[in-house]
């Protein structure tokens, strides 16, 4: 989706630093963890979803809410990526799974890289909780954000113009 059709939210003062939202019509296109983020907002009103998104997310880190109700923009996630965080979406708060149980649900028995990589390159952390899902010791693996924010979710990718799931 172009840049052009996001409008930002920004929560400055989290308990992993500075939450960025970008959410378009469709829904929450983006969330983006521990770093200030400086885009341009899309002309016009901003959808409901954007406020809806930054008050549930203050909900979630005064340990309020533990379920998001949100719509996710899934536009431009690959199949296999879209279906694994699907997936991990599904996880219950305060459970984990691991790369291989989530690779086996999917019917992908040899596909646990895969679903690392869909988790790394996930564009919605924490509303679709990659946190949850971990190694087969149980430990987190992959990206840790700045400061060391366990989590291994990326931030949000931009090449060029558009976003990258």
């Amino acid at each position: 989706m172009p840049l052009s059709e996001l409008w930002i939210g920004l929560l400055p003062d989290t308990p992993v630093g500075p939450v960025g939202v970008g959410v378009t019509t469709e829904g929450v296109a983006f969330v983006s963890v521990g770093r200030p983020l400086e885009l341009p907002n899309a002309p016009g009103t901003a959808p409901q979803c954007l406020q809806d998104a930054l008050e549930q997310l203050i909900e979630y880190f005064d340990h309020r809410r533990a379920v998001f109700d949100l719509p996710i923009d899934w536009r431009g996630m690959r199949p296999f990526s879209l279906a694994a965080r699907k997936a991990a979406q599904a996880i219950p708060y305060g459970q984990t799974r691991t790369y291989h149980e989530l690779a086996l649900q999917l019917d992908k028995p040899h596909g646990a890289r895969a679903v690392g990589q869909a988790m790394a390159r996930n564009p919605v952390p924490i509303l679709i909780p990659c946190h949850r899902v971990v190694g087969a010791d149980g430990s987190l693996r992959g990206f840790g954000a700045p400061n060391g924010i366990e989590t291994k979710a990326r931030l949000l990718l931009l090449e060029g113009s558009r976003l990258v799931a």
